[in-house]
């Protein structure tokens, strides 16, 4: 995380590798948001059911570090775009026209890794780490099943039926600044280590 922050990745891609750390969304319910499906008076990312595997819509709480990453995107555009900005744009862009391509987070993630001699990862295994991490730190197996948009929010189907509807966002706004606190802490210790 401290390499994505100090890279010169554009903001665009750390945004989206940050947000995408911070949600545990999948990629493809991610980069093709437009700023119409982010709420900023509540900080709620709303993934429309088209982009989500389990095409049921879900609403997504940020973390202050992910409105700080999306506030500073949007002034960012709409310098660059003046008052041609508008509300339909895409969030994961540097000007707004047109998205991030999928494999660039991807592709960006790589190079920093292979540049730094680290092992392979994939941008997948932040979903992994986030269920690892809201795991060990006891937060409710079905708001974190809901958080990965997973397709049993309970332990069976016939829960799920009854537990399907059930967005846990409050619990999910915890797990999210949870995690996103988390990874600053790590950045600090890590650069702590370099001096």
């Amino acid at each position: 995380y401290y390499l994505i922050r100090t890279s010169k990745a554009s903001l665009a891609n750390k945004a989206f590798l940050f947000i995408l750390s911070y949600t545990a969304l999948r990629v493809g319910s991610l980069v093709n948001l437009k700023w119409s499906d982010y709420d900023e008076i509540k900080s709620v990312l709303m993934i429309p059911k088209e982009v989500v595997k389990n095409n049921r819509a879900i609403d997504v709480p940020c973390a202050v570090q992910a409105r700080q990453l999306l506030s500073e995107l949007k002034q960012s555009q709409m310098t660059i775009q003046g008052n041609r900005w508008r509300h339909d744009m895409y969030i994961f862009s540097e000007i707004g026209n047109k998205p991030i391509n999928a494999e660039t987070g991807r592709v960006a993630f790589q190079r920093l890794l292979k540049r730094n001699n680290l092992p392979k990862s994939v941008l997948h295994g932040m979903r992994s780490q986030a269920l690892i991490l809201w795991s060990k730190e006891g937060f409710p197996e079905n708001a974190v099943n809901v958080a990965l948009d997973h397709s049993v929010v309970g332990s069976s189907s016939v829960s799920d039926r009854y537990l399907g509807e059930e967005s846990y966002l409050s619990e999910r706004l915890t797990m999210t600044q949870w995690i996103a606190d988390y990874y600053d802490e790590q950045i600090k210790l890590y650069q702590a280590s370099l001096t």
